[in-house]
């Protein structure tokens, strides 16, 4: 079954570098793409972010698209592969932002009895303001040591509520790299290599 006609104009035009053509796309088909993740995966806890993630990797690959497959189940395996790869990765992430969640907290308190913590936490938000945009960086403070939703996030930031999501969720795969990374460099220099097997993914 090849794709409606308007659905091969706009993907046409947007391999044609027309960015409109594939926010049309993006618009037409973010919705349908919501719910798919949200009844086919609804352990996911960022929907949202699994589309922003599947729309991104159909606008690098758009010159792949061909006229014969429906657009729709184009985008629709796309999101399938983003989701996948997200449960693969969940438990990873999910140790990484609890972890991020409790330093944060532990930094903004002041003075610990635990110096320990304290500096952890510390080193962490050091590496944070490193590695983030100054805007990455505010959106990831106020998510998670203010405890804001995005609503209000995107409104201390000035921004619309779909490019906050992408700023967070840009952030957030910035330190899931950053912070994998070191934890497989500290575990590669260990003598343990069952742990090593046991925690590298």
């Amino acid at each position: 079954m090849s794709a409606p006609e308007d659905d091969v104009r706009l993907a046409r035009l947007a391999q044609a570098g027309e960015v409109a053509a594939f926010d049309r796309i993006a618009r037409q088909y973010q919705v349908i793409l919501l719910r798919f993740v949200r009844r086919n995966f609804p352990n996911i806890p960022d929907a949202e972010d699994i589309v922003q993630e599947s729309l991104l990797r159909a606008f690098e690959n758009i010159g792949k698209y061909r006229p014969a497959w429906p657009l729709k189940s184009w985008l629709l395996t796309i999101t399938c592969r983003v989701a996948v790869n997200q449960i693969r990765h969940h438990s990873v992430q999910s140790r990484l932002m609890a972890n991020l969640r409790h330093r944060c907290v532990t930094a903004s308190a002041g003075p610990r009895d635990s110096t320990a913590d304290h500096d952890e936490s510390l080193n962490l938000w050091n590496a944070a303001a490193r590695l983030l945009t100054p805007t990455q960086f505010r959106a990831v403070w106020l998510l998670y040591a203010e405890e804001m939703d995005r609503h209000d996030i995107a409104r201390i930031l000035g921004k619309s509520r779909p490019t906050t999501r992408l700023i967070l969720y840009r952030a957030k795969k910035i330190l899931q790299s950053h912070f994998s990374a070191s934890a497989a460099e500290s575990i590669s220099n260990s003598a343990d290599s069952r742990v090593a097997q046991g925690v590298v993914l």
